[in-house]
């Protein structure tokens, strides 16, 4: 089996086993059927693709600085794919392999992934599980990971949401709970500690148009023409405040997001004109916005960020929850 689809009154959900994609989110509205996030046509499209449309990253999200990190003492140096780091796994991560199905039914879909790195460089055989259930207008999704020697474990889901089911996301609206967020080097590695948010464009608090935060002439912002930062969230858990919301006030579409993860990776898609075969054909740049939920980028070479330390016998659980109003 290489998809299955989840159904609602409210929702379709398909799920693909190539990368354990999320690659349709079609909300039922009063207008018709609209796709709320970026997907691809084929899994032939999808190997091709490198922007990671919905897929299960890892076993580490983000980027590790020079593909290098030390356990226990050891110097591991793993498969670099990203201006000298190691992004999203790399290029043998989990986003590039065929997962199992395991369980279908109308509202919920699990996927198991034995893994180890072909290079020789990560640490451990891995034994990773995904499953995404929907109830009503809610999509959760849950990810464990063993491991059989000391490693480093974040993945995450990578989707790109766009509420308007087509064009740029220019004028949907964000609102990110986050006081805090990393500014970035030339390559994506975090500088630093977190950088208070108050008078940067990546004060999001309150909501901000995303095309405000595309023309932004702000250093951090020119560089990667819009945000592609992770944001130290204020409000974890899975319940009370959503961490994040995205809206859509053209269509009165919204999307709230609750997560037991530490920061929030926002990358408003520039790039994503390489796109050939999307959904429906061709994307555009801004097209999507990636809302990621995981660790700090490169937490594996800064002991003063959230550990992603994983050891035998230890499981890492990471929870996401979505509501779509439409």
């Amino acid at each position: 089996m290489d998809r299955h689809t989840l159904t609602s009154d409210q929702l379709t959900v398909e799920v693909r086993a190539l990368g354990a994609a999320l690659n349709r989110v079609v909300a039922h509205t009063a207008d018709g059927d609209v796709d709320l996030v970026l997907g691809h046509a084929s899994d032939a499209d999808r190997a091709a693709g490198k922007f990671y449309l919905g897929e299960l990253v890892g076993p580490t999200a983000n980027r590790i600085a020079g593909g290098r990190f030390t356990l226990e003492g050891v110097e591991h140096v793993i498969a670099t794919n990203d201006r000298g780091n190691t992004l999203h796994g790399g290029p043998h991560g989990f986003s590039t392999k065929e997962w199992t199905i395991t369980e279908a039914t109308d509202d919920h879909v699990s996927l198991r992934l034995a893994w180890s790195d072909a290079t020789g460089g990560h640490p451990g055989n891995l034994v990773v599980g995904l499953t995404y259930t929907l109830t009503g207008a809610e999509l959760t999704h849950v990810i464990t990971l063993t491991t059989d020697a000391t490693t480093l474990a974040s993945p995450c889901s990578h989707p790109y949401v766009n509420l308007a089911g087509s064009g740029t996301i220019a004028d949907q609206v964000l609102t990110v709970r986050a006081s805090r967020v990393l500014f970035i080097d030339d390559t994506g590695i975090p500088q630093g500690d977190p950088v208070d948010v108050v008078g940067t464009p990546f004060d999001l608090r309150a909501g901000v148009r995303l095309g405000d935060a595309l023309a932004s002439d702000h250093p951090q912002a020119i560089a990667v023409e819009g945000i592609d930062h992770a944001f130290v969230l204020d409000a974890v858990g899975l319940d009370g405040e959503p961490c994040a919301e995205l809206a859509d006030p053209a269509s009165g579409r919204r999307l709230e997001i609750w997560t037991d993860q530490p920061s929030l990776q926002v990358f408003t898609g520039a790039g994503l004109h390489e796109v050939s075969a999307g959904l429906a054909g061709p994307y555009v740049d801004h097209a999507g916005v990636a809302l990621e939920t995981q660790n700090y980028p490169n937490a594996a070479n800064r002991p003063d960020y959230p550990s992603t330390l994983l050891r035998p016998g230890e499981t890492f659980t990471s929870t996401t929850r979505w509501r779509v109003t439409a």
